[in-house]
């Protein structure tokens, strides 16, 4: 929801606006409460008290539909809620109780504080207040590295090894999921001098990031599954993965710096790697065996989906 208050000027050098009879009744707010103030550059927070009901979140679930459920306790989870507690009222079945739990496997610092046989209480124990937004992002950039290297690494190795690399998906998953919960978190002090703009931008890039670590991924299934890969198309991949090396780092030092001298090499890299790509299919199409075109195939459009995540991320450069 949005508000469009005029200043007023009282007295002299101080100015006020209303704040919305609406916002004020919802957060609980009365004559001679205080708010918080901070300066965000070209906005300003106003941050209430931290009320505890506000961050609390009853979930109720039908016995036997457990599974739907876990999509909004993870909602919950990235609205910032610190307390969520599900409720079953005809009284969890094993199976349903096992599959709520669960996902505190898919959640950083949710825990089970308390249970009985018709609910589950969770608790996040990440404070907001401590955690750096641009830091958590960082930690995910380089999750998504070393997933790329340590592909790129197996690939000139024991491809049976890829099967190490396919659990690493869940960690970025956790560690987008946090960042998200903590981008949609009432802001601190620290993070409260990052522009709206720059919250969004990060949030956007850590879903391409995401999205990335799960292409990558499913090429790493793909690379496990397929068997035996002739040398050369391996060797091609190799090259390929070199390459998208370099696109991942143009375009995330791009976005990180806000430096857009890096373009011309960004543009430059973009046209060698469609050279690349229509390479490795030419070198497919050579062989007979169907099983192998088909994977060349589909290894070459992920590559494709990993480069245009990558161009995604370096459109979101704003200049600083």
């Amino acid at each position: 929801m949005m508000w469009i208050r005029v200043v007023q000027e009282v007295g002299r050098g101080t100015f006020t606006i209303s704040l919305p009879r609406e916002w004020v009744e919802r957060i609980g707010l009365n004559k001679g409460s205080k708010l918080l103030l901070i300066d965000g550059g070209s906005s300003l927070l106003i941050k209430p008290p931290k009320l505890q009901a506000m961050y609390e979140k009853e979930v109720r679930v039908r016995r036997g539909y457990e599974d739907l459920t876990v999509k909004e306790i993870v909602a919950s989870y990235l609205l910032g809620y610190d307390i969520i507690k599900v409720v079953c009222t005809e009284g969890f079945d094993p199976d349903g109780r096992r599959v709520i739990k669960n996902v505190c496997r898919k959640l950083i610092g949710l825990e089970v504080v308390g249970e009985d046989n018709s609910s589950i209480t969770f608790q996040c124990i990440v404070d907001p207040e401590k955690l750096d937004v641009e830091r958590t992002f960082d930690r995910l950039r380089f999750l998504v590295y070393t997933l790329h290297e340590d592909i790129a690494h197996t690939l000139s190795e024991d491809l049976s090894k890829m099967y190490s690399l396919t659990d690493r998906d869940d960690e970025i998953d956790r560690l987008y999921f946090l960042l998200v919960r903590l981008l949609r978190s009432p802001m601190n002090t620290g993070d409260a001098t990052i522009p709206f703009s720059r919250r969004l931008d990060l949030r956007v890039a850590g879903l391409l990031l995401e999205n990335i670590a799960d292409r990558l991924t499913k090429l790493a299934y793909i690379l496990l599954e397929a068997g035996d890969i002739p040398r050369d198309l391996l060797s091609e991949l190799e090259r390929i993965m070199e390459y998208l090396s370099s696109v991942r780092d143009t375009s995330l030092k791009m976005f990180m710096e806000g430096d857009l001298n890096y373009m011309d090499k960004f543009e430059k890299l973009l046209k060698e790697g469609k050279r690349f790509i229509e390479d490795f299919r030419r070198l497919s199409s050579k062989y007979s065996d169907s099983k192998v075109k088909s994977i060349s195939l589909e290894i070459a459009s992920i590559i494709e989906e990993i480069a245009r995540s990558y161009i995604d991320i370096a459109d979101l450069t704003t200049p600083r």
